[in-house]
C-alpha cells in the first residue's frame, strides 16, 4: 500500500519496537528494527501515561539514528478494547456498515459515545440456505486513541493507523506463508500465543482466519519482581538471571540457579493453566473446535526451553517464530530474536 517506509510502533511496558519498512506485494519489507526501554510507568493497559516522556524518548532514537520516515502506525492492546463478533445476513460493505450501525448497541455491553468501532468482515458462509457474513467488531476508547494521535503530532509524523496486536497477527497468519521455513498446514487450528511482559494475548488462527481472542493479565514482568525480592537483586539484575538461569527440567543444575528457577517454574505453571483455561473455552464452544499447533512469539518467548514447558503441558507441538516468508528482512544485522519480539509491529504496518 505504501511506496515509502512507515515506521510502526509498540509501546509495551517493559519496551518500545520500532519496525521501520513498508508492505509491497505479499511480503512486509523491513529496513530495521529497533527496540529500546521504555520510560518507567509512562504507559499502562495501552493508555500513556507520560507522553512527554514517550516523546523525548522516541525522538531520541529517531534523532541518534538518523531515521527517515514521514508517515506512523501504532499498535497496542488492552483490558479496555471490547471486541465481539457479529453474523449477520451477507450484503455489500456500505450496506452492511448500515446494519451494523443500528445491531451495534446490543453487542457491545457500554456507551459507545466513548468508543471508535471498527469492523472487519473475517467470511462469508451459507446457513440454512442463508448466506451470512461473520463480523469482526471491535471498540476501542476514544481516550486511548487521543493520546496517540496527539503522540504522533508532537512527533511530527502522520498517523496512518492504530491497530490492534490481535488484528496484525491474524493479517500475517492469513496466507499460507511458511513459517520458520516449514509449511503452514491450513487444516490445522493455530494459536498465537504472545508472552508478553504485563500480558499475554492469545490469538486462535482457523483456515488462517483469526476465530477466537483472549488477553491475560499475567506477563513476565512478574517473575522480575520475584527474583528481585528474593535475592535482593535490582529489576535489571533479575531480568538478566531470569534470562541466564532459566532452565526445564534441568538436573544438577547450579544451586544459586534453584532459586531463580523455581520462581520461572511457579510462575510459568500459573500462565500455562490459565492458557489451559483459554483453550478449554474456545473448544468448547464447538465439536469442531481443537488446538493443533502452538506459536509463541513475544519478549518472553527468549526464555530458554519455553517451547518445552508448553509442550510438555499441553502435548501440542509448540515453536517459537523466528522467520515467516511474508517478512523480508533487509539489513543482515537485524537479531533474529528481535522479530519474534516484533510481530505486532510487523503485522501492523500491513495495509489492505
Amino acid at each position: 500500500m505504501f511506496n515509502k517506509n512507515v515506521v510502526s510502533i509498540d509501546i509495551g511496558t517493559s519496551t518500545v519496537k520500532l519496525v521501520i519498512g513498508k508492505f509491497k506485494g505479499k511480503e512486509v519489507q523491513i529496513l530495521d528494527i529497533i527496540s529500546f526501554k521504555t520510560p518507567s510507568n509512562s504507559i499502562h493497559d495501552g493508555q500513556i501515561l507520560s507522553l512527554n516522556e514517550i516523546k523525548e524518548k522516541i525522538k531520541e532514537v529517531i534523532t541518534n539514528q538518523n531515521l527517515k520516515f514521514k508517515k506512523v502506525i501504532f499498535t497496542l492492546d488492552s483490558t479496555s478494547i471490547i471486541a465481539r463478533e457479529l453474523v449477520l445476513p451477507s450484503a455489500k460493505d456500505e450496506e452492511l456498515k448500515k446494519v451494523l450501525s443500528f445491531e451495534l448497541d446490543q453487542y457491545f455491553p457500554t456507551d459507545l459515545k466513548e468508543y471508535i468501532v471498527q469492523y472487519k468482515r473475517l467470511d462469508d458462509f451459507s446457513e440454512d440456505e442463508v448466506l451470512k457474513s461473520r463480523i469482526s467488531a471491535v471498540a476501542l476508547p476514544r481516550v486511548i486513541i487521543k493520546t496517540y494521535l496527539e503522540l504522533a503530532k508532537d512527533l511530527g509524523l502522520e498517523p496512518i493507523a492504530l491497530d490492534i496486536n490481535s488484528n496484525g497477527i491474524a493479517k500475517l497468519f492469513e496466507a499460507n506463508y511458511n513459517i520458520n521455513k516449514k509449511s503452514k498446514d491450513m487444516n490445522q487450528t493455530i494459536a498465537a500465543v504472545d508472552l508478553g511482559n504485563d500480558t499475554i494475548n492469545i490469538s486462535i488462527i482457523q483456515n488462517n482466519i483469526l476465530r477466537f481472542n483472549r488477553l491475560l493479565t499475567v506477563g513476565g514482568k512478574e517473575i522480575n519482581s520475584k527474583i528481585a525480592n528474593n535475592l535482593g537483586f535490582s529489576l535489571e539484575e533479575a531480568e538478566k538471571a531470569k534470562i541466564e538461569q532459566s532452565t526445564f527440567k534441568e538436573e544438577n543444575i547450579p544451586k544459586s540457579y534453584l532459586i531463580v528457577q523455581e520462581v520461572i517454574d511457579r510462575f510459568i505453571d500459573n500462565w500455562l493453566e490459565e492458557v489451559q483455561r483459554i483453550f478449554r473455552f474456545y473448544i468448547s464452544r464447538s465439536p469442531e473446535n481443537k488446538i493443533d499447533k502452538i506459536y509463541l512469539f513475544g519478549g518472553h518467548a527468549s526464555l530458554k526451553d519455553i517451547t518445552k514447558y508448553f509442550e510438555s503441558y499441553f502435548e501440542i507441538p509448540t515453536e517459537v517464530i523466528e522467520s515467516m516468508d511474508c517478512i523480508n528482512i533487509e539489513k543482515s544485522n537485524v537479531k533474529k530474536d528481535l522479530i519474534a519480539q516484533s510481530l505486532n509491529s510487523i503485522g501492523a504496518i500491513i495495509r489492505k
